[in-house]
């Protein structure tokens, strides 16, 4: 059987050639916008957090919370006055309703967003304005990975379509913060 990783692989790669993703991969966002792209991520991330922690899905596995971690680098940079962009609007109410209808594929999306962070985020980490609290784990991140994993084994063909929605929103995002 595929991993999650081998079924989602197209869309990952879709949404890192973005422009903005590729900026953001080599540190050449200015602060203003890395500022705003962290307060729509804080939006998205208060949202799944939420409720997923309702449905228990962050059961042992909080130390990858990233809402707390997020806000500390908004501080940091201090910038304001931003509006929700329409994705993360349309992301927040997406996730509720996974919650109210199928909490369990909101696990596809902390795949998505959380590993992300886990993986690709420490280098982002080092070319971010400020200290990037939001990519570190304090040296929990294989714990964490092994924790995450072993609740999708045997489960990929259940949250590959979640997960590809969830690469499609951060796609969209990544447009619309650009704007294209």
């Amino acid at each position: 059987m595929a991993t999650l990783k081998e079924l989602t692989w197209e869309f990952h790669k879709n949404a890192e050639r973005s422009n903005f993703a590729r900026k953001l991969l080599k540190g050449e966002l200015t602060e203003e916008k890395y500022a705003e792209y962290l307060f729509n991520q804080h939006h998205i991330y208060n949202e799944l957090e939420t409720w997923a922690g309702k449905a228990g899905l962050l059961n042992g596995i909080q130390a990858i919370c990233r809402t707390e971690a997020i806000i500390k680098d908004r501080t940091q940079l201090m910038y304001g006055g931003f509006n929700l962009t329409k994705t993360a609007i349309k992301y927040g109410h997406w996730v509720h309703h996974l919650y109210t209808f199928k909490p369990e594929l909101l696990m596809a999306h902390i795949y998505v967003r959380h590993f992300g962070d886990l993986h690709g985020g420490q280098m982002i980490a080092k070319r971010v304005p400020g200290e990037g609290n939001y990519y570190k784990f304090n040296g929990q991140e294989k714990d964490l990975i092994a924790k995450v994993r072993s609740r999708l084994e045997g489960k990929e063909e259940v949250y590959v379509d979640e997960a590809i929605k969830c690469f499609q929103f951060a796609t969209d995002l990544f447009k619309e913060l650009s704007g294209e």
